[in-house]
């Protein structure tokens, strides 16, 4: 069963594009890693793909079965913590 379909996405940095034409679909059952270097956009294509970003182009599709679950990479505190 299919439980993610991205087709051509991309998201803009500041000055050149972060990411661009992105196309994968996973599985049930696939794993996945996104590996690069510090600032090439990793953070951003993973909010992007939670729903916490919209993306410039291109679509991200869940499926209705499945769920997406987001850890932010910096965790937000209030003064009680």
């Amino acid at each position: 069963m299919n439980i993610l379909s991205i087709s051509n996405l991309a998201k803009m940095g500041r000055e050149k594009p972060l990411f661009k034409d992105v196309t994968f679909g996973l599985n049930d059952g696939d794993k996945a890693a996104v590996i690069g270097r510090n600032g090439c956009g990793k953070s951003t294509l993973l909010s992007t793909i939670a729903g916490q970003l919209n993306p410039d182009e291109g679509s991200v599709v869940i499926n209705k079965e499945s769920g997406v679950s987001f850890l932010p990479q910096t965790p937000l505190f209030n003064g009680s913590d």
